[in-house]
């Protein structure tokens, strides 16, 4: 998943956590309900002023409203640890990865 469609899944999240519509947070942003659709489709980002108004009308955090909060712990965590990898490990554990999301795979066809 891309970070435009991540961050418009963000935004539709916090839209119905908050009861607010497109249209609303458009008025919040002096931004239409056209610009808001295009941002949850992922067709197009908000700007940075955008993106930083929302997280305090939504009472979030830029992390959490872009990427998620579990993914972007989870990013960081596999981060640190690929770097402290020599090139032969990080091949081993992106093999390992691959394995495993196979396996969920079958497991949820099932």
């Amino acid at each position: 998943m891309n970070n435009e469609v991540k961050l418009g899944h963000m935004i539709r999240y916090y839209l119905s956590q908050n009861n607010m519509t497109m249209k609303q947070l458009g008025e919040l942003l002096d931004k239409t309900e056209s610009t808001v659709s295009k941002w949850i489709k992922g067709t197009s980002s908000p700007q940075i002023t955008e993106l930083s108004k929302m997280t305090f009308i939504f009472k979030t955090d830029m992390n959490t409203l872009m990427y998620g909060a579990a993914d972007i712990d989870s990013v960081i965590k596999v981060t640190n640890i690929m770097r402290e990898l020599d090139e032969v490990d990080r091949e081993k554990v992106c093999k390992f990865a691959q394995k495993l999301l196979e396996k969920s795979k079958k497991e949820k066809e099932s």
